[in-house]
């Protein structure tokens, strides 16, 4: 919408699921789409606000295989990266020194022979359809910013960490809503 438009009024901006196009921001829970030459339903959906106001978007997915992830797009940019839970002290051992310290971003790290550095971090509440909670999240990621590392500290003081990659856009296909039962 320009700038004129949004000034002085004019058409309302639709999401894009009103003009009969689903894309990934689209998707609720019991929707279904195909990802990783594997069908995946939407289990769960969150919103990030984080402390800069940024909203992103999560969905804790699982496929029909049985694997739990979970999908996540960035309104700023738009980009997308798919995460799995992995044991924080396999992953770094001095994440959880570092995170009572609060020096986590000194830090660089080695994990299946990749090198993360740190890339950013923030605080964030969390509402979602299963629950809602507050948390401060550190990312690090590689030289290429293909593959992440994502600690989380809790309101509660529990701790973990997700490891992840980049998703293309066109990696994401076939999304159905959910049908009536």
């Amino acid at each position: 919408m320009s700038f004129f438009n949004r000034l002085f009024g004019g058409k309302k901006e639709t999401n894009s699921e009103d003009n009969g196009i689903v894309t990934v921001k689209d998707l609720r829970k019991g929707w279904r789409f195909e990802y990783d030459g594997e069908s995946w339903v939407v289990a769960e959906y969150s919103v990030y606000t984080w402390d800069n106001g940024v909203k992103d978007l999560e969905w804790e997915v699982k496929s029909d295989t049985g694997r739990k992830e979970y999908l996540n797009y960035e309104s700023v940019g738009g980009s997308m990266s798919m995460y799995k839970e992995a044991n924080i002290k396999a992953v770094w051992k001095e994440a959880l020194r570092r995170m009572t310290n609060d020096s986590m971003s000194e830090g660089s790290f080695n994990y299946n022979n990749i090198k993360f550095s740190y890339a950013d971090e923030g605080y964030a509440d969390v509402h979602g359809t299963g629950e809602s909670y507050a948390m401060n999240n550190w990312l690090f990621a590689d030289s290429s910013k293909s593959h992440f590392v994502s600690f989380n500290k809790y309101e509660n003081d529990y701790s973990d960490c997700y490891t992840g990659i980049a998703v293309a856009d066109n990696e994401i296909r076939n999304i159905q809503r959910k049908t009536a039962s």
